[in-house]
């Protein structure tokens, strides 16, 4: 199903050749502040073909202008756009949007499907009928902790956002539309459709780009990242296309890392001995795993890395040592981009955190497993101090230490909306930033597994990512869910979903990571059946796979299955 570009003076379409497709009606916008006082604008637009058959769209006030062009390419249509600041003042960019104000899909307004993906790992990916509306939780601290801040939900029926790409479906006459972000992946793109099920709106659709607070210095342009428009009749072939149209070549040859992970029976509670007493069983068991991942539970306070706590007596250095002796790579993880209120770094270094508009650090969240001070506050991958110390800790982790694979938790926070030491950098930016640091620190040979991330700005920069929330040792998180109104409630069921619905970015964007898989029939209250629903999950989708039990307590009958 092919999409065309057809054009007049006043308005521009892109239109399927058989017309059962179109989104037309286009207007341009901009959020932008200047001189600290906050300025929306929306313009209508100037149509006017371009070379090469490239349509051109403009918008312009007396700071900044606009330009979106659109070309075919591969039966879709690709958008390029750039915004010029042509005033004298700086101008810190906040957002464009182009809106197709009228837009139709075959099957009409009352059969249409919106497939949404979250912003971050742990985000819900999934579909929803035209008449369902997306959640969002009432507790402040785990929207930002799961949650795009920037691209909430509206709650209202019938009106849905995605990050990243989107498909919007009409499934019973099979017409698809695929809106997807390409290259080079410098800002964060939001997709929102309203299903127009209320007499007074028509279908439309919006595409947003998001900056961040960037500097815009004047007589000076941001390129925007591309953004496609495909259509078709199978979904999954969009999405095939979609994802081998931004794929990493990379990621198709990495080997599948597997092995075993200290985190969903051990918890922070994780000891010295407990690493040994989990050796001694694989090598009982004759194991030939390749990771060994020593989880969250070292350290003496979250960001102080290199300060190891009382239960590691021997320290980190043994520990590895003695993985590697039996065969394994070591694993450690991180949250490189974080800091409890609790730790030095905290206390000591508060110019190295990204802050709000009163100037206090800016806040990531809140972790119950570090307590009920468990607020942490996020850092600022632009501040040399903070790189400088950062660079530290990984190179002491892989170089001094032995760890060759880092597990790299919470990253959202890198890209969280604060003003930065160099604020030339989107927020998006920060964050591929920081994984430049880690990776430059480390070594080209070192497996880094994103986790909490944005998709979108790590693409290149991880070998694999986390695609889902954590699972857990129950089906379901009934009270979470229903209380607190979040989502995207960790629970494995909504761990498999999430596998699911993910599964073409494996082996295009990274390897995926399904997260930990659980087989004891022990502290757990998941039954034998809910179990293997993981574990199928896993082997069909082709992930990496890390098993998370006391390995001593697993059945014999377990170990031969």
């Amino acid at each position: 199903m092919n999409l065309n570009i057809l054009y007049d003076l006043n308005d521009m379409k892109v239109v399927s050749k058989d017309d059962s497709i179109y989104l037309s009606s286009w207007s341009l916008g901009s959020e932008y502040i200047v001189n600290g006082k906050e300025i929306v604008f929306d313009g209508e637009p100037v149509v006017e073909k371009g070379k090469k058959g490239i349509t051109q769209i403009v918008s312009s006030d007396e700071i900044c202008g606009l330009n979106l062009q659109l070309e075919p390419v591969d039966g879709g249509v690709r958008l390029r756009c750039h915004v010029k600041n042509h005033s004298q003042s700086i101008v810190a960019m906040e957002k464009i949007r182009f809106t197709s104000r009228d837009l139709k899909n075959a099957g009409g307004k009352a059969k249409s499907r919106f497939f949404t993906n979250g912003h971050q790992s742990w985000s819900e990916t999934r579909t929803f009928k035209n008449d369902q509306k997306e959640m969002i939780s009432i507790l402040p601290s785990m929207v930002t902790l799961q949650d795009n801040p920037r691209n909430l939900p509206a709650s209202i029926a019938g009106e849905f956002t995605s990050d990243m790409f989107a498909v919007i479906s009409s499934h019973d006459i099979k017409s698809n539309i695929l809106i997807g972000q390409g290259a080079p992946f410098k800002q964060f793109i939001y997709i929102r459709y309203n299903s127009g099920i209320h007499r007074s709106v028509t279908q439309n659709l919006q595409v947003e780009i998001d900056f961040g607070g960037m500097i815009l210095y004047p007589d000076k342009k941001i390129k925007c990242d591309e953004i496609f428009i495909k259509a078709d009749e199978d979904p999954n072939k969009l999405q095939d296309w979609y994802f081998e149209k931004i794929a990493v070549d990379s990621a198709k040859k990495q080997p599948l890392p597997g092995g075993w992970c200290s985190w969903y029976y051990y918890f922070t509670g994780i000891t010295e001995k407990d690493i040994y007493e989990n050796l001694d069983a694989m090598r009982q068991h004759n194991v030939n795993w390749k990771y060994f991942v020593l989880d969250d539970g070292y350290q003496t306070a979250v960001g102080d890395w290199l300060s190891i706590n009382n239960k590691f007596p021997g320290g980190l250095k043994k520990v590895a040592r003695h993985i590697s002796e039996f065969g394994m790579v070591p694993g450690i993880w991180i949250a490189p981009f974080i800091a409890r209120g609790n730790s030095r770094v905290y206390n000591q270094h508060k110019d190295w955190f990204l802050t709000d508009k009163k100037g206090n650090p800016v806040k990531a969240g809140w972790n119950p497993n570090w307590g009920i001070g468990g607020n942490f506050y996020a850092l600022d991958t632009t501040n040399p101090e903070f790189q400088d110390y950062l660079q530290h800790v990984v190179h002491t982790m892989v170089h001094e230490w032995g760890f060759k694979y880092l597990k790299l938790d919470f990253t959202y926070a890198a890209s969280l909306y604060g003003t930065a030491f160099n604020q030339a950098f989107s927020s998006a930016e920060r964050l591929t930033h920081g994984y430049r640091i880690i990776r430059k620190a480390a070594g080209k040979d070192v497996v880094i597994l994103g986790c909490g991330s944005p998709l979108s700005p790590a693409i290149g920069h991880v070998d694999a990512m986390r695609i889902g929330p954590d699972v857990a040792p129950y089906w379901f998180a009934t009270y979470r869910y229903h209380l607190t109104r979040d989502p995207h409630a960790l629970c494995t069921m909504f761990a498999i979903r999430s596998i699911l619905n993910r599964c073409q970015m494996h082996r295009r964007l990274w390897i995926n990571d399904p997260d930990c898989i659980l087989l004891r029939d022990t502290h757990t209250k998941l039954t034998r059946e809910e179990r293997m629903s993981l574990v199928n999950a896993v082997i069909i989708t082709g992930g990496m796979y890390l098993l998370s039990d006391r390995l001593s307590l697993l059945k014999e009958e377990v170990w031969h299955d």
